[in-house]
């Protein structure tokens, strides 16, 4: 499910100054599809579908985090976790 916990939050500082922690793939999910700053980006596709793969039991946690930090770094979003 897109909410199953990760086992580290990520707190990612957003362009305009606030700062999230995402504890799992629905907040991650949301994130990447109502604040991120660009619509484009292959590690950007890359987090969602991870997202999307946890909510359907065919992804870890750790592997929809992993892939939301390589989308943070692609989009110049500081990120700590």
């Amino acid at each position: 499910m897109l909410n199953r916990y990760w086992t580290r939050a990520i707190v990612v500082t957003l362009p305009d100054g606030s700062s999230r922690s995402i504890t799992c793939g629905r907040e991650a999910a949301n994130l990447l599809l109502g604040q991120w700053p660009t619509d484009d980006g292959a590690l950007r596709e890359r987090a969602l579908q991870a997202c999307y793969s946890l909510d359907k039991g065919m992804a870890s946690p750790e592997a929809a985090r992993l892939a939301f930090l390589d989308a943070c770094v692609e989009a110049r979003i500081w990120a700590v976790g």
